[in-house]
Order: C-alpha cells, then sequence, then structure tokens
C-alpha cells in the first residue's frame, strides 16, 4: 500500500513539471483574469489595464493571506510549568502581508 501511494505521488510529481507545469500555470492565471473581469467589470469602468493588474494582486494577497485552522493547541501559562493541551478549537486568520508575516 506504502509503495503504491509513493508511485502515485512521483507520477503526480512528474506530471507537474517543465513544460506540463508552466501550461497548466499559464491556464489557471488566464481563467482567473477572467473570473476577475466577469466579476468586477473593472475594464468596463475605465480602469487600466494598471490598475487592474494592480487589484489583480492586491485581492490576491487578500486571499492568499487568509486561513482556517482546527485542532487543539499547546499552551503554558504564567507560573506554570506544565504545558498543557487546550481544547479543540476552530481559528480564522487574515494575514494583511505574506511578504512582511510570513507562515
Amino acid at each position: 500500500h506504502g509503495a503504491s501511494m509513493a508511485t502515485e505521488r512521483s507520477v503526480a510529481l512528474e506530471e507537474l513539471t517543465g513544460a506540463s507545469l508552466t501550461e497548466l500555470l499559464r491556464s489557471k492565471e488566464e481563467a482567473f483574469g477572467h473570473r476577475f473581469e466577469d466579476t468586477f467589470q473593472l475594464h468596463a469602468k475605465g480602469f487600466t489595464d494598471s490598475q487592474i493588474a494592480l487589484a489583480k494582486y492586491a485581492l490576491s494577497n487578500m486571499i492568499g493571506g487568509m486561513g482556517f485552522f482546527h485542532g487543539t493547541s499547546l499552551a503554558q501559562f504564567p507560573n506554570d510549568t506544565e504545558t498543557r493541551i487546550l481544547p479543540s478549537a476552530s481559528l480564522f486568520s487574515g494575514v494583511p502581508s505574506r511578504s512582511f508575516f510570513p507562515r
């Protein structure tokens, strides 16, 4: 079972390299451009290509900085030498700038 999964991962990685990866990224970027324009219609509103590129960049960074996490946390409280496992909880996080707050 383990060897089969390793082989599948290896094949998947090989499929996402070189020209196939470049083509996949190009198609995803093109699809994002179409969906962005369909949603916000910035060309129709008179925005320039450079303004639209900036808007895409800003949206991508904003969405890219969002994360949802669920699970337990380890915590150590003041005056306590023991680390405790806190109950399971959910966290929705937004990081304003990924370049300044790396994950």
